[in-house]
């Protein structure tokens, strides 16, 4: 209703384009969604999981026309932090209830530690490197969000699941070599796509030096209180690493 009362209401024709391309998404994600309540309960979860990415990622397709007409770019970023900081905080409370406060284990701590150097990499990135004044439509830092979104959520369970021992060493640092490479890759694909500066080539090479060691690290070491304190290190020094980036 709120599209449809802007559409009329509106002078400009890129706007009602823009508008336009919002509506027809919204209706075949509305149409999907109301499909899913009529099929079979077995595949009711497929036609959902259709809808959602329908929602998230048909916008791609009218990367054009959303371009033309910027948004409120500084609110966009405020907005999806507030989101980022919520799931940073559930990830935290998640840790929390894996420590046994009469036989505290020295992995809780690195699991904490890991949590708190995700999110200072990500406030760090936030509020020094992306520049809000920018004339955008936001397509690349609204996309990239919800990879960091689900890659905080990912990992934080795989480290509820793993302190409870219910999966094997090997898979867990697997998929949390993932999840955290997943976070920060598209953490930094937000950054160099609205940078405040230009990345040298030097900060580029450290941080594939720091990146390299985290994957030999998680591949070939077996001990989980080693590999895990490693993880905690690498992350602080890249954390360090783009602070002076940043910082120059």
């Amino acid at each position: 209703m709120e599209y449809c009362i802007t559409f009329y209401s509106s002078n400009s024709a890129l706007e009602k384009k823009f508008i336009i391309s919002f509506i027809i998404i919204l209706s075949i994600f509305i149409s999907v969604s109301l499909v899913a309540l009529i099929v079979p309960e077995e595949i009711r979860l497929i036609f959902n999981g259709v809808a959602i990415l329908i929602i998230s990622f048909l916008p791609i397709m009218f990367k054009e026309r959303i371009k033309s007409v910027s948004v409120d770019f500084e609110h966009l970023t405020e907005r999806y932090s507030l989101l980022v900081i919520l799931f940073f905080g559930e990830s935290i409370v998640t840790v929390t209830k894996t420590i046994n406060l009469t036989s505290i284990h020295i992995t809780s701590f690195f699991y904490f530690l890991i949590i708190i150097a995700l999110f200072s990499i990500y406030s760090l990135i936030h509020t020094k490197g992306i520049e809000k004044n920018r004339q955008t439509g936001g397509l690349i830092l609204i996309h990239m969000h919800y990879f960091v979104i689900l890659s905080i959520g990912f990992v934080s369970i795989l480290l509820e699941e793993n302190i409870h021992q219910e999966i094997n060493n090997a898979v867990f640092s697997i998929f949390l070599t993932i999840g955290i490479t997943v976070f920060l890759a598209a953490l930094f694909i937000n950054w160099f796509s609205y940078s405040t500066n230009q990345i040298t080539a030097k900060f580029m090479i450290m941080i594939s030096v720091l990146l390299c060691l985290f994957y030999m690290n998680n591949l070939l070491i077996e001990n989980m209180d080693i590999y895990l304190g490693m993880d905690m290190i690498l992350l602080w020094l890249i954390f360090g690493a783009v602070y002076r980036e940043l910082k120059e």
